[in-house]
């Protein structure tokens, strides 16, 4: 079960990568987006969403 969940993570990051990336995001601070947690992917995905609603 441990090694699903892994995976399921990992596919998880990778799509919040790609969908950054769509949007100019390369990194954060001085990290590079793989470095980041998913619950840090999440936060700035959420604030590209967010500059998007505003347009």
């Amino acid at each position: 079960m441990e090694k699903q969940s892994t995976t399921i993570t990992d596919n998880e990051k990778d799509v919040l990568i790609e969908k950054l990336i769509e949007n100019g995001i390369f990194k954060k601070e001085s990290f590079h987006l793989f470095e980041l947690s998913v619950v840090e992917l999440k936060e700035e995905y959420e604030k590209v969403l967010h500059v998007s609603n505003r347009k």
